[in-house]
């Protein structure tokens, strides 16, 4: 009797055991389920915001030495090599890229940020600049190595010329305002005087 009784424990302590893991194996896949499902929700929320902003997301692989396009178009189509990114750049501006990009590579700075000059034109015809702001940041590998450089980048072409047209308008009506020979007055819709030479 004491060998069915311990025969019988032995069972329901196995039967127990195998419900458990069960019970366990069920909850860990569920949860598994519900932070997979909440991952690729915000990865949509973050691609979506991307989407709606002018950003362009271009990465460079450390170990290959090639960019690619992730989001926009800021780079021709196939993998460009970091000669190929450099000479897209305008001569003044390359040392400092080398120094951004070199910076981040070797660890000295995780983020840094950067603003230059990128020939638009692809072809062999002018090059046609446009100013570029890159906000860059370093991915590293499971030895604690840089192996990704990710670039968030806007361009500010159109921001400078509205500046440096509102700076010229902006001397011209200082010009006029100084070397005229004759009175101007200047008075806001009140009647009262802003301004007079």
């Amino acid at each position: 009797m004491n060998t069915s009784v311990y025969t019988s424990f032995i069972i329901i302590a196995i039967a127990i055991i195998i419900l458990t893991a069960i019970a366990i194996y069920y909850l860990a896949n569920k949860l598994v389920k519900i932070r997979t499902a909440r991952a690729v929700e915000t990865s949509k929320l973050m691609q979506h915001a991307i989407d709606m902003s002018d950003h362009i997301i271009v990465t460079l692989d450390l170990k290959t030495n090639q960019f690619q396009n992730n989001h926009g178009h800021q780079l021709p189509a196939e993998a460009p090599t970091m000669e190929t990114v450099r000479q897209l750049l305008h001569p003044d501006d390359v040392e400092a890229f080398d120094t951004f990009i070199n910076e981040l590579r070797t660890g000295d700075k995780q983020n840094n940020q950067l603003r230059y000059r990128f020939n638009t034109n692809y072809g062999d015809g002018e090059p046609v600049y446009h100013i570029v702001v890159n906000h860059a940041i370093v991915e590293y590998d499971l030895e604690g190595q840089p192996s990704v450089i990710i670039c968030s980048m806007v361009d500010e072409t159109e921001e400078a010329r509205i500046r440096l047209s509102n700076d010229e308008m902006g001397e011209k009506y200082q010009a006029l305002f100084e070397d005229s020979i004759i009175g101007i007055s200047f008075y806001n819709a009140d009647g009262y005087l802003i301004d007079c030479n």
